[in-house]
């Protein structure tokens, strides 16, 4: 069964087009343009909902970091793909090291190679205990 992703991102390009490439590489996409809605569409139970999280943590009105831990407090131990304009400010402000260790994989934006969010994809997702079945 291929992972399931709950895709956050509050710009409506990115969110479409990177979601339909995913779609189109073989994963099933939960869409959700604020965090907000993607706590409702996961409720409770995400990790018998979803296997990957892919989030743009600048959302309006939020700090990056907020978003991160409110995630992570909703989502368990389920691994990250997070997508950011500011790669080393986030990475200096974690509390963990993200990577393999912490299920967590930064990739810079603007990202060109969609093969490169795809592979992300397939390497977190390996990392988790929590696939559904």
């Amino acid at each position: 069964m291929a992972p399931r992703i709950l895709y956050i991102d509050h710009e409506d390009m990115g969110r479409l087009t990177l979601g339909d490439f995913l779609r189109d590489a073989g994963f099933e996409v939960v869409l959700a343009s604020t965090l907000e809605e993607a706590l409702e569409r996961i409720g409770p139970d995400a990790p018998g909902v979803v296997d990957v999280v892919v989030v743009d943590p600048h959302m309006p009105g939020l700090d990056a970091w907020d978003v991160l831990e409110t995630l992570s407090g909703a989502c368990g131990p389920l691994p990250m793909v997070i997508l950011t304009w500011e790669l080393g400010r986030l990475e200096g402000l974690m509390p963990v090291t993200p990577g393999q260790d912490s299920g967590w994989l930064f990739l810079a934006k603007p990202v060109w190679d969609m093969g490169l969010v795809q592979h992300a994809v397939q390497g977190v997702s390996g990392l988790s205990g929590t696939r559904r079945t």
